[in-house]
């Protein structure tokens, strides 16, 4: 079999690959939502919707990644895979799960304010990073598709035939 060493793992693997880091990585969307201190800026943006829309953090997650998959789909389809589709509908649920799983055994929200518990926030706030890190380089290793918002950056380079992608997925 020609192509990348990685690729030659059988699909199974990387499907279950897929599967387990997108669930293990809504653990570390869960931890830095928790933290109070902020999460990546998709997510960030997510949460708001959620909140402003008083719907789980899965549904947005879902909605906004269907509107991305169009545009994705129109532009571009190599791009899509069995990675995207799971991204898609787990990580957002995933992270509702753990949250929920987190709340229940401290037996409290978490809403911290200020600079109350800060060494605990900053604890969970890496941790939080950490998860994503690991879990989102099994993700991309796998290489079945990629996330309908790590498109875009791809797109917008694609359409505007001059932006970088460094800069485009900035924007």
């Amino acid at each position: 079999m020609r192509g990348k060493k990685y690729m030659r793992k059988p699909y199974l693997l990387r499907y279950l690959v897929v599967i387990i880091s997108m669930a293990l990585n809504g653990l570390g969307v869960s931890l830095m939502r928790i933290s109070c201190l902020g999460t990546d800026p998709f997510n960030s943006m997510n949460y708001s919707f959620s909140e402003a829309f008083h719907v789980s953090l899965g549904l947005v997650v879902i909605a906004v990644s269907c509107i991305l998959l169009l545009l994705s789909f129109f532009t571009m389809k190599s791009s899509l895979g069995f990675g995207t589709v799971a991204n898609m509908l787990l990580l957002g649920t995933s992270a509702d799960l753990w949250t929920s799983l987190i709340t229940t055994a401290a037996g409290h929200e978490f809403s911290y304010t200020g600079m109350e518990q800060l060494p605990f926030r900053l604890l969970l706030a890496c941790m939080g990073i950490l998860c994503m890190i690991f879990f989102n380089s099994f993700y991309i290793s796998a290489d079945l598709g990629m996330s309908p918002y790590d498109a875009l950056g791809f797109i917008v380079e694609k359409l505007s035939g001059k932006l970088p992608f460094q800069w485009a997925r900035i924007l």
